[in-house]
């Protein structure tokens, strides 16, 4: 499963999260409000997977969740990151 946030950077509150399964056609978790009601979604959600991936999410979007929702620490457990490490330069 795939997450990403949009965080305002000044309140350090999410305002925006999605959430897709691998699978084009599986189950798919998207909010623009009511962020604390996205977050027991989310958590309810993430259950049936082992991994989470995405963007930075190792260095933005888990300490986020976490802070906004510790139940959703569990996340942490087994996270895979894109992008989380320096590329080579050409």
């Amino acid at each position: 499963m795939s997450i990403d946030l949009e965080v305002n950077p000044e309140a350090a509150q999410i305002f925006a999260l999605a959430a897709v399964a691998f699978d084009a056609n599986g189950p798919k978790l998207v909010a623009r409000a009511d962020i604390p009601t996205a977050l027991a979604r989310l958590d309810a959600f993430c259950g049936d997977f082992d991994h989470v991936i995405g963007h930075n999410i190792l260095r933005h979007d888990l300490p986020h969740l976490v802070a906004a929702s510790p139940a959703l620490a569990a996340l942490a457990e087994a996270p895979q990151g894109a992008m989380q490490r320096t590329w080579p330069r050409f």
